[in-house]
């Protein structure tokens, strides 16, 4: 193999390589979108509402937690961000941490670190099989 066709070899491969990570990315999204939600319902929706000693629930449910839940892409389809416009939503999701508001212990829901936990291996292994099917170069 000539110096020219190793170089026309590594563009392909560099250009190959952006656009299945771009659609490995764009996936990966759309799963995380899932298992968020997924969580969402098991750790804060599953639960029935807390009430008063005189049986009067202390909230009416919306599932507007839920429906603010929102996955965009970012730095050219290579990053994946899930945020939540709730205004109650951080301090939701941060309850009953160290030095944080501290709330009803059944009502704990760290849905974000649970997410994290469920698709680190997950991503880890997509990335790499993306990578070497690239380098393959199938």
């Amino acid at each position: 193999m000539t110096a020219v066709q190793y170089a026309r070899a590594w563009e392909r491969r560099q250009r190959d390589f952006g656009g299945s990570l771009k659609r490995e990315f764009a996936a990966l999204g759309q799963l995380a979108i899932a298992v968020d939600e997924r969580l969402l319902t098991e750790e804060v929706y599953s639960k029935p509402e807390d009430v008063t000693p005189t049986g009067r629930m202390k909230w009416r449910r919306t599932n507007f937690l839920a429906a603010m839940e929102t996955m965009r892409m970012e730095e050219g389809g290579t990053r994946i961000v899930i945020d939540n416009l709730a205004p109650y939503a951080e301090p939701r999701h941060e309850a009953n941490k160290p030095a944080r508001r501290q709330i009803n212990p059944l009502r704990t829901a760290h849905w974000r670190d649970d997410m994290l936990l469920v698709l680190g291996s997950v991503v880890t292994e997509r990335l790499q099989r993306v990578k070497a099917r690239v380098l393959r170069g199938t």
